[in-house]
């Protein structure tokens, strides 16, 4: 008796593999950020009511980035197990979680630009930088938007692979963005040192942080380019690219709560600098210029509170002046 034909087998390792761990990649991401706005809203009581609805608009983003993506694999690995011709074919929901990962990552890249324009004194960071960025952050949503509405016209994986230029373009846009944003932010940082060791030493640590705020996200975009690029009929570019929504998120939750943690340093070695809310006009004081600029600088940089009754750590007192 003859044995039983072999069962067809379709190698799924380049497709639905990494579509499957850059979605588990996403979820794990997703968990860090509902710890962190758990924290942001336990400890962080007295932010504006509109800090407060962005930070509930991000997780709200996020969370259903997550759904989607999770849906999509679904429809794909279980409810349709087996059918091999829809494995060929592109899931919508995986077009749509490439829009909020758009609209995610303009509204953290506005918020770290925003900074850079707030902190900066001179010309050359209060607006050159700003203006680069803005065309870059705006080339990223649009070129989202028109990579989804044509993907949505599409029904394989491999007509999708013709918007590679494209894909390419968006990520290399997106990597440009959080390297200046990263660099303009190190350099101003770096340039309002005083000789001081305590504010020096606590500059260096925002300093630390400002790299770690744009270096995995464009780490996690340079590799989707280099995956796009090297493997443009398969999908091992979402291992990287699926979780940057998530990671996006983080960042700009990371910076919200490291306030007080800053704060503390600020008092454990005597930084008489006040890391709360900018306000204006700046007090003058008998002190030296540059002393003065640096402090002006340090609260335009955690201008991420916008409640102006924030504590001032150089005094101990609530500020009554109006926050920016």
């Amino acid at each position: 008796m003859d044995a039983p034909p072999a069962p067809v087998v379709i190698d799924l390792s380049l497709t639905y593999g990494p579509l499957l761990i850059g979605n588990l990649i996403g979820v794990a991401f997703w968990g860090a950020q509902c710890i962190q706005t758990v924290y942001y809203f336990v400890n962080y009581p007295k932010d504006s009511t509109l800090l407060k609805t962005w930070v509930m608009v991000l997780w709200g983003l996020d969370t259903a980035h997550v759904i989607i993506c999770v849906k999509g694999i679904w429809f794909q690995l279980i409810r349709h197990y087996g059918d091999y011709v829809s494995l060929g074919n592109i899931r919508p929901e995986l077009i749509y979680q490439l829009m909020i990962t758009g609209i995610v990552a303009f509204m953290a890249q506005c918020y770290l630009a925003r900074r850079i324009f707030i902190f900066g004194t001179k010309t050359v960071f209060k607006w050159a930088i700003p203006v680069i960025l803005a065309p870059l952050i705006a080339f990223q949503l649009v070129g989202l938007m028109i990579y989804a509405g044509r993907g949505l016209t599409y029904k394989t994986t491999d007509q999708l692979a013709v918007e590679m230029n494209l894909a390419i373009g968006i990520n290399s846009a997106s990597t440009a963005v959080d390297v200046i944003i990263t660099l303009a932010m190190c350099t101003l940082l770096y340039r309002s040192r005083n000789g001081l060791a305590s504010t020096d030493r606590l500059l260096g640590r925002l300093m630390i942080s400002s790299l770690n705020t744009g270096a995995w996200t464009a780490l996690f975009a340079t590799a989707s380019i280099i995956l796009v690029t090297t493997h443009p009929n398969d999908l091992l570019y979402s291992l990287t690219y699926i979780p940057i929504c998530a990671l996006y998120c983080n960042t700009i939750l990371g910076n919200l709560t490291s306030r007080s943690f800053f704060r503390k340093a600020a008092n454990l070695h005597g930084a008489q600098l006040p890391l709360d809310t900018i306000s204006f006009p700046f007090p003058t004081s008998s002190h030296s210029q540059t002393t003065e600029q640096t402090t002006s600088k340090l609260h335009t940089l955690n201008s991420i509170s916008e409640d102006p009754s924030q504590p001032d750590l150089s005094t101990g007192k609530n500020s009554d002046e109006h926050a920016v």
